[in-house]
């Protein structure tokens, strides 16, 4: 699975410890390289990555790659194969489709406007249909809906189209943390993003 940036932070010092000191203290090099070991192996990947433009949703069960199930196959490809690189499997690896209704392998279960999941003790709502979207608040502590959320949502964490076209695909954690590609790729000069 993909590496954290402070875990190759870490493997880099060592390296140029390693390559700069001379005599016995380039040992020294193995104590950054066993932080960044520590850091690699206790890195939980993301449960739900969300594109960019919210057409193709993935979920894996307590950030376990092999069980990745996707809302579709045909939707975003690209997205999908950069997704099962990141969780370190291998090329051909196919990932369930959630059901258009009842139960998918993954749990999740599908009806018409969209998917509910409860895990870990959490409900997340993902809404493809506007309509929904009152009773996906009233139920869900993570809401994410492809249109925007125009209505008066309690729900702790929502993640709607303006959140995807202003920061981004999404990685999220049950447990409620959120990272974006906005927010990992910083202000730059380079980079346009659209007024908030």
């Amino acid at each position: 699975p993909a590496l954290p940036q402070s875990a190759f932070v870490w493997m880099a010092t060592s390296a140029l410890i390693f390559m700069i000191w001379r005599g016995r203290g380039k040992w020294l090099a193995l104590l950054p390289l066993m932080i960044s070991a520590m850091i690699a192996v206790n890195t939980v990947q993301p449960d739900i990555l969300v594109s960019s433009k919210g057409k193709l949703i993935a979920y894996t069960p307590s950030g376990e790659g092999r069980m990745m199930s996707v809302s579709s196959r045909v939707r975003d490809r690209f997205s999908t194969e950069v997704w099962t690189q990141r969780y370190g499997l291998p090329p051909d690896f196919k990932p369930d489709v959630w059901p258009k209704e009842g139960t998918g392998a993954s749990g999740i279960i599908c009806g018409e406007g969209g998917c509910r999941l409860e895990a870990d003790g959490r409900k997340v709502a993902f809404s493809f249909d506007p309509s929904t979207q009152g009773e996906d608040c009233a139920w869900a502590d993570i809401l994410i809906a492809d249109d925007p959320v125009q209505i008066q949502c309690k729900t702790p964490v929502i993640v709607d189209f303006f959140d995807l076209w202003r920061d981004g695909a999404h990685a999220l954690w049950l447990d409620g943390r959120i990272e974006t590609v906005a927010a990992e790729r910083g202000k730059r000069p380079w980079t346009a993003s659209p007024r908030r």
